[in-house]
């Protein structure tokens, strides 16, 4: 026989940091068991476990917490303020961010977009690892113009970098970029162990964007509303 002494709890609420489903019971069927898993299959972004009981089953939801992704959105700035100053803003960007948005266009001018994560020198210019046969590895080769921004979302921010883009060769340029590039955070995968992995049939290339005009996002009025315009920033 069934028993019917202990009343199904809609929520219990605990603290998680992983993702899963987890159904108990003595067994989910028909309608029910597919319901049950789409209202569990969403939750991103959430900070509780759910725990969802139907008849004599429920199913357990893990998700990853609120802190968790925002840390994945902007990692260098978690509980931290910016600078005020415009120029200390953009440096800070630059140095503590890891990946930027690179625009590019091929030889017809068909734009590109792409993500790639990043190291910079002294002088802020801008250094990457990508395949050699990548889109915007290509377009580069034809058209040396790029556009990077580099920006976080929490709190929204953004710096603009103008800059003429080249595929590495020289020894001694290779050995400094790839100084600066094994310097990140990054999975031991993508460690360069020397020249010979960006030169040859080697798949990787470095790159090096020698920045020109940058510039901040900053606020602004027009027609009484409020607008971003971007102000030139002195780096260096």
């Amino acid at each position: 026989m069934r028993s019917s002494k202990t009343p199904s709890r809609w929520l219990d609420v605990i603290p998680v940091r992983a993702t899963g489903v987890d159904a108990r019971g003595p067994g989910l069927r028909g309608p029910t068991a597919a319901g049950a898993l789409a209202v569990g299959a969403t939750a991103l972004g959430a900070v509780a476990i759910g725990r969802l009981a139907i008849g004599h089953a429920s199913i357990k939801r893990l998700v990853i917490d609120d802190l968790q992704v925002k840390q994945l959105r902007a990692p260098g700035f978690a509980g931290q303020a910016l600078p005020a100053e415009p120029a200390a803003r953009a440096r800070a960007l630059i140095a503590r961010q890891g990946v930027m948005t690179i625009a590019t266009a091929d030889a017809d001018g068909n734009p590109s977009v792409a993500p790639v994560a990043f190291a910079h020198d002294e002088e802020f210019n801008l250094y990457w690892v990508s395949s050699k046969t990548a889109q915007h590895s290509e377009n580069l080769r034809a058209r040396p113009a790029v556009q990077i921004v580099v920006f976080t979302e929490d709190p929204m921010e953004g710096v603009y970098v103008d800059a003429r883009a080249a595929e590495l060769e020289e020894t001694a340029d290779l050995e400094r970029a790839i100084a600066l590039l094994n310097g990140r955070d990054q999975p031991t995968k993508f460690e360069i162990a020397g020249p010979a992995d960006v030169t040859g049939e080697a798949a990787w290339r470095i790159y090096k964007a020698t920045r020109g005009e940058t510039t901040m996002r900053t606020d602004a009025t027009e027609h009484g509303q409020a607008v971003t315009v971007r102000t030139p920033v002195a780096l260096t």
